[in-house]
């Protein structure tokens, strides 16, 4: 019988140990922002004269207010796709080898490590809003559309990042990880509507981008960002988002359990 307690002891037990690392390394937020604040300043200035393609007219003139979702998008992308290099490192200083010679749960200390992950990513996105509003692009963001932005970003980085640790697990060397998160998330940015809209890209990426999971993400911010709670063009992507997170964990959890068994090294 499943014994809540100590599941819910695992699980804080992993996520407070990654929290208490963090904290002693304040300056990994603030440089890990810096790459979305370029994009932010210097990208949305370079790309501003697409404005005026006939693209996006309803953007007006700001390309900012078109491209601010995207930043939050990538940031959180990029934030949960490296997230596997955090497993490699625990496994070459040996803390997997302790973690598991204990009787935790194995499923709570993976949800212990991809809660803390998802929160630190939001906590990114979250400074990346500020920012964009304080730039001027304010759009229809408000409380409410906010908190979903975080609350899907949250699901998004699960799932990205539970992938991540999988692949992890499986290729067991940085150089080997370093080449699959390259060749994933660079495609998986472009055939998306994060800078360009969806009905000036070619039709066959627009084909391939109703099944890529930053695109689901990206229509879900920039729908939030700009128009509101319209259900009608958020639930799909939000169920897809909400069944990638658990699809993520599922095959995480069975490549950390799998593994158990063989040489961490």
């Amino acid at each position: 019988m499943l014994n809540w307690k100590w599941l819910w002891f695992d699980f804080s037990g992993i996520f407070w140990r990654s929290h208490a690392q963090l904290v002693k390394l304040p300056i990994y937020l603030l440089t890990s922002i810096a790459t979305p604040l370029i994009w932010l300043l210097l990208f949305s200035q370079i790309f501003q004269p697409v404005i005026h393609t006939g693209q996006f007219s309803e953007f007006g003139d700001n390309y900012l207010l078109f491209f601010a979702p995207g930043v939050v998008v990538m940031t959180t992308l990029f934030g949960a796709g490296w997230s596997g290099m955090g497993v490699l490192a625990d496994i070459s200083t040996g803390v997997i080898e302790k973690i598991i010679s204990t009787p935790s749960n194995r499923s709570a200390v993976i949800l212990g490590k991809l809660s803390h992950q998802a929160m630190v990513i939001i906590m990114q996105a979250v400074i990346v809003m500020v920012i964009a509003i304080l730039m001027g692009a304010q759009g229809s963001l408000n409380i409410g559309t906010a908190l979903g932005i975080a609350g899907f970003g949250y699901l998004m980085s699960i799932g990205i990042a539970a992938i991540s640790y999988g692949v992890a697990l499986l290729v067991r060397h940085t150089d080997s990880m370093m080449v699959v998160v390259n060749l994933s998330l660079m495609p998986m940015q472009f055939l998306s509507s994060t800078m360009m809209p969806m009905s000036s890209l070619p039709k066959w990426i627009q084909v391939v981008s109703y099944f890529n999971p930053v695109d689901w993400y990206v229509v879900v911010v920039r729908t939030l960002w700009l128009k509101g709670w319209e259900w009608d063009i958020l639930l799909r992507p939000g169920l897809c988002i909400f069944g990638l997170s658990i699809a993520g964990m599922i095959f995480c959890s069975y490549v950390f359990n799998r593994a158990l068994s063989g040489d961490w090294r």
